[in-house]
């Protein structure tokens, strides 16, 4: 049936039929049609302002809102839930590419409360581990505890980007703390094995 119809439609024994030249498109000179449509679409692209109740009213919000949200005690933190975005150890072998070393490196990736914590475990031999992050967020300062089962810690501050860094780790259960401002997170155990 599609063969017949072409048939009708393109007349010749070649399947393709090209359009004659009479109907090919040719470019329309300009016109005052073309001018007043483009002057139109223009305006219509420019925002006006806004009323001013309107502004003021969304300001106002703004600031009730501020208002509401109460300011922690002095001395008090706010403790946060982490929860795991992205783990390495769960990601396939071909998602790291062929040249790269994913297995030298753990990577952990938690988000809290407008925060992303990045946090990286490798083995630096001797059974030893390195355990580095940052924390992405709005804080500037703070201050990462590591501590284990036995009692052990050890604290780094942030530096300027907010990164930490513990070398020469042993192996154990390890739990990771942060504190910035008037928060503090408890992030899940990291099992370190004697690293190869």
């Amino acid at each position: 049936m599609y063969f017949r119809r072409r048939a009708l439609l393109c007349p010749g024994t070649t399947p393709y039929c090209p359009p004659p030249a009479s109907t090919a498109m040719k470019p329309m000179p300009p016109s005052d049609d073309d001018a007043a449509l483009e002057d139109a679409l223009r305006r219509s692209r420019t925002l006006a302002d806004a009323p001013e109740p309107l502004v003021r009213r969304a300001i106002d919000l703004f600031a009730a809102r501020a208002r509401a949200t109460p300011a922690p005690a002095a001395g008090l933190r706010r403790r946060l839930v982490a929860a795991l975005a992205f783990d390495s150890m769960g990601a396939p072998g071909l998602a790291f590419g062929l040249r790269s070393d994913a297995a030298a490196t753990r990577q952990l990736l938690y988000s809290a409360d407008g925060r992303d914590i990045d946090v990286r475990v490798a083995g630096v031999g001797g059974g030893r581990w390195r355990i580095a992050g940052q924390v992405l967020g709005p804080d500037a300062s703070g201050f990462a505890r590591l501590r284990d089962a036995a009692g052990n810690r050890r604290e780094a501050a942030w530096n300027e980007v907010s990164e930490f860094a513990f070398d020469d780790v042993e192996p154990g259960d390890w739990v990771l703390e942060l504190s910035g401002g008037d928060w503090e997170v408890e992030l899940p155990p990291l099992a370190l094995r004697p690293a190869p």
